[in-house]
């Protein structure tokens, strides 16, 4: 029979710290096949999921690309700098006479609405008083403004009759406010 008190105590250290550190890294590689299973269970759940949405992807996708033709398409910044261009394109496109519409200039910086809490960019568009429009010309010029942009607004129209005395014609001027609000950011 062998004597294990004739050992050396430094022989049995080495022992026990090399069969805990062998339980220690078995652990740890079940448990690394554990959460690599369960990523692997999520992963196919996702892909799962993507296959049956594939349809409405490529849908919204279509839809976006649209979205980008359409900003791509209607050249705001000409809008910006130089509106007569822009504007005039749309209202002669309408049979809208030169001498009916006077554009006006931007405003620049944008102006801040306090009890809106949103910044305005505009420029006001007049309806000559002595050469006015019908009021079809004119909602139809308003119509092909945000139809023709995806940020253009109207903010504001005013319309009076051109001829206070004659009720009966179709004439009328007033103003055409156009232009962006965003939200302050802060």
């Amino acid at each position: 029979m062998k004597d294990l008190t004739a050992r050396p105590q430094s022989e049995i250290d080495v022992l026990k710290f090399y069969i805990w550190l062998m339980v220690v890294m078995t652990l740890a590689l079940i448990g690394a096949l554990w959460f690599a299973s369960d990523q692997l269970e999520t992963t196919k759940k996702n892909l799962a999921l993507g296959v049956s949405l594939k349809d409405d992807f490529e849908k919204q996708q279509a839809e976006v690309l649209g979205m980008l033709n359409v900003y791509r398409a209607n050249k705001e910044d000409v809008a910006q700098h130089s509106p007569f261009t822009w504007f005039s394109s749309l209202w002669l496109k309408r049979g809208v006479a030169n001498t009916s519409m006077a554009p006006g200039t931007w405003r620049v910086p944008p102006a801040y609405n306090a009890k809106g809490k949103y910044y305005e960019e505009s420029i006001d568009m007049s309806v000559n008083t002595k050469a006015p429009l019908p009021r079809q010309s004119l909602v139809d010029f308003c119509y092909d403004i945000e139809k023709s942009s995806t940020r253009l607004r109207i903010l504001e129209l005013e319309v009076r009759r051109a001829d206070m005395n004659n009720y009966d014609k179709d004439e009328w001027a007033g103003k055409v406010t156009i232009g962006y609000r965003h939200a302050r950011l802060d």
